[in-house]
Parts: C-alpha cells; structure tokens; sequence
C-alpha cells in the first residue's frame, strides 16, 4: 500500500527524504548523548536519544528498502532492454522467413504452371484412345511431388 503511495512523488524526493530521517536519527543520537550530560537539560537530552534512536532505526530500515527498491528498479531496465533486443531480432528473423516462405510459395507456383503446360501441350497425347501414356504419369508424378516433370520428350507409349 504504502509502495502505490510513495509512486506518485519524484524518486529523488523519496530519497532525500530516506536520507533525511536516517540523517537525523544520527545527529539526534550525538547530540542527544552529549545534551544528556548536561545537568539542567539532561532529562531532554535522554527524550532526544530515545526519539533519536527511533529515527535511526526507521532510516535505517528504509534505507534498506529504498536501496533494494533501486536494486530491482536497475535489474527491471535491464531485462527491459534485452527485451527491446529480443524483439528488434524476433522482427528479422520473422522478416527472413517471411522471405523464405514467400520464395518457396512461387517456386511452388511455378511448378505448378511449368506442369500445367506441359500437359497442354500433351493433350492430345494423353486423350489419344483413352490410355495413360508414360508421359502423362511422368507428369502426374512430377505434380505430386511439386516438381517440374522430366523429360517428355520420349515415345508416346503407353502403360495399363
């Protein structure tokens, strides 16, 4: 509760103010010990210490907050930062297979066409009498295997 309070002032403002109380605590204890030598005002010299010694042990204790707090607040920036990295190298590393996907994509595309117009220029070939000739399996298997099919070239034969 007390952390979501103290958000709202400036950081160095907490700071002084740490430093302040544990300043005081200090200067209370010194000059609370020589004030309760004197005889006239010794009864206030020994409140001074007691308050003093409060104090000192209230700084003390917030110093070690507020030095922790600094501690996580340096630890936080810092992982920050390798996050910005880690994001700025996520960015090119998507960017690169972004690529890679986008050339694999056409390649695809292209051989998807190089085999559609083998097969038009096959037609006739491939509609004579109703058979399967070689050619046209070379084809078929070429597409099936998102390749650009051999050599059709050959003799017509055909195949059952």
């Amino acid at each position: 509760m007390w952390y979501v309070l103290l958000s709202f002032l400036p950081d160095w403002f907490v700071t002084y103010f740490v430093h302040l109380i544990f300043g005081a605590g200090v200067i209370g204890i010194v000059v609370g010990t020589f004030l309760s030598k004197v005889p006239f005002i010794s009864q206030y010299g020994n409140l001074i210490k007691i308050v003093s010694n409060i104090l000192f042990v209230v700084g003390l204790f917030l110093e070690g907050g507020l030095q922790t707090e600094l501690a996580w607040r340096e630890k936080v920036a810092e992982m920050q930062a390798k996050i910005e990295i880690a994001q700025q190298q996520s960015k090119e590393t998507n960017a690169k297979i972004e690529q890679k996907v986008a050339e694999k994509v056409k390649n695809i595309k292209d051989n998807v066409n190089a085999n559609q117009q083998i097969i038009e220029k096959n037609r006739s070939v491939i509609n004579a009498e109703c058979k399967l000739s070689d050619t046209a399996w070379l084809l078929y298997n070429g597409a099936t295997q998102n390749a650009v099919a051999g050599s059709t070239s050959k003799p017509a034969g055909t195949s059952k």
